[in-house]
């Protein structure tokens, strides 16, 4: 069953003093199956990258992974203290990039709770970015 949800996301990234830090709400939908809990929102206002639609789906073995369809196509697969590679396809091209991630809390009760991602992402083995993204959500 689908539930709307509100998301508050919080994402910190960049690297040393150089960081950008983006806050917004927006509402999403939220469905739980046998694999987890699975977050669907808009996120085309926000990138400002045209149409980009993104699936947050937290995974009963633990792992969460953030897909982004449309004009960015990527598929992050975030364990805690593992790195994976990943596809990440922009309008100005695609590249594989590497996601280690340092923390992933979850705390979910039905349809409220908090994601909380720390990571970073390296290219060609490469820092190039570290990343904390906060999910606050509640049922609306």
């Amino acid at each position: 069953m689908k539930k709307e949800v509100l998301l508050n996301i919080k994402g910190v990234q960049g690297i040393d003093d150089n960081k950008e830090t983006i806050e917004f709400s927006t509402v999403g939908s939220m469905e739980t199956d046998l694999t987890g809990t699975h977050f669907y929102y808009d996120e085309s206002q926000i990138l400002k990258a045209g149409s980009i639609k993104t699936a947050l789906n937290i995974l009963n073995d633990g792992s969460v992974i953030l897909e982004r369809s449309g004009d960015i196509t990527t598929r992050l697969v975030l364990e805690k203290q593992k790195r994976n590679s990943c596809h990440y396809n922009t309008p100005f091209g695609e590249m594989m990039i590497g996601i280690y991630c340092n923390c992933l809390e979850v705390d979910l009760n039905g349809a409220t709770g908090r994601v909380f991602m720390d990571y970073s992402i390296d290219s060609n083995f490469r820092e190039i970015s570290k990343n904390e993204v906060t999910i606050n959500i509640k049922e609306v």
